[in-house]
């Protein structure tokens, strides 16, 4: 199932773009939750569900492989009317209609004829996640730095064979994630609240069951399969 994700994103020689790197004072695994947990992209982030790129009422579904360890979620969107209509009378709080962008060519783009999602979000067990996000081709490695910080290392991609009107879109999308992203740059923050919040806990436990306790796969992006699916597996390599 993974090789197959694989090949589907990076799917001829590729050349790297950029890199960046950000340290995150998080368990790692917080992380690894973050990636595999599907409908937060349009809870939490405001660029997503404003501007349609992720939003857990487009088409879109979660792949796993037996393990659970691997997984991906991919996305595609229906057409703008219907994603908005639905939103604004969800009345979704990150969804905000007065926000515009002062340069819409940042979400212009052309589609990849060998790629036909809008978002593809591949976890590779532990600490790999290969991502596409519109025209953005990126992976990111996740290092752990010690129980309470890890650094993530992004780096961004391009094929050989495109031309320099996708080489630019390809750069200036690489805006949406990393650091300081237009999407993920709430995603360091969030996890940093939870670690606090463990951590403050000290030896307390709890446990909160959402959706059940399996991996079934899902047709829909409201699930929680994948992220049973990473724990699953790491319970079985550390027992």
């Amino acid at each position: 199932m993974a090789r197959k994700w694989i090949d589907r994103t990076l799917n001829r020689p590729f050349r790297a773009l950029g890199y960046s790197r950000q340290l995150i004072d998080a368990n790692w695994k917080l992380y690894a939750e973050n990636v595999r947990d599907p409908y937060h992209g349009s809870l939490l982030h405001l660029f997503n569900a404003t501007f349609g790129i992720a939003r857990v009422s487009q088409e879109g579904a979660v792949s796993m492989d037996p393990s659970g360890g691997h997984n991906v979620i991919h996305a595609r969107k229906r057409t703008q009317e219907r994603e908005t209509r639905a939103y604004s009378q969800e009345k979704i709080r990150s969804y905000q209609k007065g926000f515009a962008l002062a340069d819409p060519s940042l979400l212009q783009g052309k589609p990849d004829p060998l790629i036909d999602t809008t978002t593809t979000i591949q976890s590779i067990f532990p600490v790999l996640v290969i991502q596409q996000i519109a025209n953005s081709v990126a992976t990111q490695q996740i290092i752990p730095k010690g129980p309470s910080r890890m650094e993530l290392v992004s780096t961004v991609f391009t094929y050989p064979d495109d031309d320099e009107e996708t080489v630019s879109t390809r750069l200036k999308q690489a805006n949406l994630a990393g650091p300081a992203g237009y999407i993920s740059m709430e995603d360091g923050y969030a996890i940093e609240l939870v670690q606090q919040s463990i951590v403050h806990g000290g030896d307390n436990a709890s446990f909160i069951e959402l959706g059940g306790t399996g991996r079934k796969l899902e047709d829909d992006l409201v699930t929680e399969s994948p992220i049973r699916g990473f724990w699953h597996c790491y319970r079985e390599l550390m027992t």
